[in-house]
């Protein structure tokens, strides 16, 4: 099992470490744009009469290539292993910049690999249009100066509590637990500065404990957890007030300073980027992952003492893309980032050996729960009547008349959808209609006694 330990490289506390991140990243991001540009070239110019000044560059290439190697001539795509000896042959001074060589290789067949799925997407695409939600569009020029570089365990070590990093002097100390194995290092821009994840492999192993009950996650905003288990106790709302006010925070400053910048400038020619909204962004950024390593945490604490071996969490591909909401709701559902928070709790559950299933939860928030109406997928064409409806934005009325929780009700529908016998048995329904709530003050005791 994997975990990572991050760490905020400060440009004011090492000046010297935020140079070397930025000269790699800023490698990183070349290296990227040489290989997509001879991968979107050599595309294009199949079946071309005339070679355009750019396209005939990389033909020459192509062939002086095949020249030295020996290789044939490739088809439409350049494959990781020609373009490697393209880069070789040619003496391409993106290549042989200073990347640690695993680096540069992992960045050539990384952008090679995205290349050829745009392409496997346009032939689904074109058999069957309805899958996709627009026409799948050829890998784009990274436009900004610098993007993530990873670096493998054979180019970084940790000796005692410093790490070697390839390429530099500069030894940052750095705690990893005891018995975790380095496996790699990602360094990223980070509003203006720099994050260094180290990417560890734990020894422990996972528990083994037989749980025999069944827990649903259904995300949202104001309940961004609505959590129902089939063992009868009362459901638990994980309350979103304080995610939603920092966000709507951030976007209110963001949008004063940004005005004040724009103000009788041309917009493209203004940096809207200052110190001021970077360390904005960060501390938003640093809120958001605390509290929601707070949520998940105690939520798998309350799995375990409830005895609950599965988590059902719902799952929509596609619902950020049409959230339907109001611009304001829809703005603070779409940048609260639900996929963390479930990829947190996946990876706390698991190694508590708590199985995890993802759930398509189409209509889940639609079917009456108590009722046992049939939840369809959406997309089947057809259209379904439900026994019960919304009565408000956070009501649901059965068939009886009975009204529960919505994002409980949602919930609950999220694990018979996934396991269907999982309430079997069971009919008394009372324990849905009240709920335990957890907000800030509950996963912050100590700043709770404060106020």
């Amino acid at each position: 099992m994997y975990r990572s330990v991050r760490f905020h490289i400060c440009r004011n506390r090492y000046p010297a470490l935020s140079d070397y991140c930025s000269a790699m990243c800023m490698k990183s991001k070349n290296l990227r744009n040489a290989v997509l540009f001879r991968l979107r070239q050599w595309f294009t110019l199949q079946g071309s009469d005339s070679l355009q000044p750019l396209q005939e560059e990389v033909f020459n290439e192509v062939m002086l290539t095949c020249r030295e190697s020996g290789k044939p001539v490739p088809g439409k795509v350049i494959s990781y292993a020609f373009m490697d000896r393209l880069l070789r042959v040619n003496k391409n001074p993106d290549y042989f910049s200073g990347l640690p060589m695993q680096s540069a290789q992992a960045i050539a067949r990384e952008t090679v690999s995205e290349f050829e799925s745009w392409l496997k997407a346009l032939a689904a695409y074109n058999k069957d249009p309805s899958l996709f939600t627009g026409k799948p569009k050829m890998p784009k020029y990274t436009k900004t100066e610098q993007r993530m570089i990873t670096m493998t365990n054979q180019d970084c070590t940790v000796y005692g509590k410093y790490l070697k990093l390839p390429k530099t002097k500069e030894r940052p100390a750095v705690m990893i637990p005891e018995g975790d194995v380095l496996k790699e290092v990602k360094i990223r821009p980070y509003y203006g500065e720099y994050e260094m994840i180290l990417v560890c492999e734990q020894e422990t192993e996972t528990e083994e404990v037989l749980r025999p009950y069944i827990g649903g996650i259904d995300f949202g905003v104001d309940n961004i957890i609505a959590f129902v288990s089939n063992d009868g106790e009362e459901p638990i709302l994980y309350k979103g007030g304080a995610l939603k006010a920092v966000n709507q925070s951030y976007n209110k400053a963001k949008a004063k300073y940004t005005g004040i910048l724009m103000k009788g400038h041309d917009p493209k020619e203004v940096n809207v980027h200052t110190e001021k909204l970077m360390r904005l962004g960060r501390k938003r950024e640093a809120f958001m992952r605390d509290e929601m390593h707070r949520i998940s945490t105690h939520l798998i604490r309350e799995c375990e003492r409830r005895n609950i071996g599965t988590i059902v969490i719902g799952k929509n591909d596609q619902w950020k893309t049409n959230a339907g909401m109001s611009k304001q709701s829809n703005q603070t559902f779409v940048q609260i980032p639900h996929s963390i928070l479930a990829e947190m709790i996946r990876y706390k559950a698991e190694k508590k050996g708590i199985r995890v299933i993802l759930q398509e939860e189409s209509y889940t928030s639609r079917a009456s729960f108590i009722d046992c109406d049939e939840i369809p997928v959406y997309g089947d064409g057809k259209e379904h009547v439900f026994s019960g409806k919304r009565i408000s934005r956070g009501l649901y009325r059965t068939k009886d008349g009975t009204a529960i929780n919505a994002d409980i009700n949602g919930s609950a529908n999220i694990i018979r959808k996934a396991i269907p016998e999982a309430f079997e048995g069971m009919t008394d329904f009372a324990f849905l209609q009240s709920a335990e709530t957890v907000g800030f003050r509950d996963l912050h005791p100590l700043k709770a006694k404060q106020m």
